[in-house]
């Protein structure tokens, strides 16, 4: 083999290990987020929630607050799969107080 192409496949072969473990990655940030949303249920303490999120690997700061649209009732909290950059979520409807409802979106 002549040294240009044993160093296109070294190349080669660096940008397919990148990829595959970006993508394990991509996929164990989506399995700590589907954990953490299994444990997010109707009723339960909003200020709860943070803890839980450190319980699963997901920076806290994702399950505080959250933001309410024009004319809605109900606060929501969207806690990310980091890497699918925001396309998968675990939803949260909340009124401050406690879970409305928690549900996966973008799987």
């Amino acid at each position: 083999m002549s040294p240009s192409l044993i160093k296109t496949a070294k190349i080669v072969g660096f940008l397919v290990v990148l990829v595959v473990a970006f993508v394990g990655w991509a996929q164990w940030t989506v399995h700590k987020v589907h954990a953490f949303c299994g444990e997010v249920h109707a009723g339960m303490q909003v200020s709860s929630l943070p803890e839980l999120a450190v319980k699963h690997g997901i920076n806290p700061m994702y399950a505080k607050g959250g933001y309410r649209g024009q004319g809605d009732p109900d606060w929501f909290i969207a806690v990310p799969a980091e890497g699918t950059m925001g396309d998968t979520v675990c939803a949260i409807h909340h009124n401050q107080k406690v879970v409305v409802s928690a549900r996966m979106s973008g799987e």
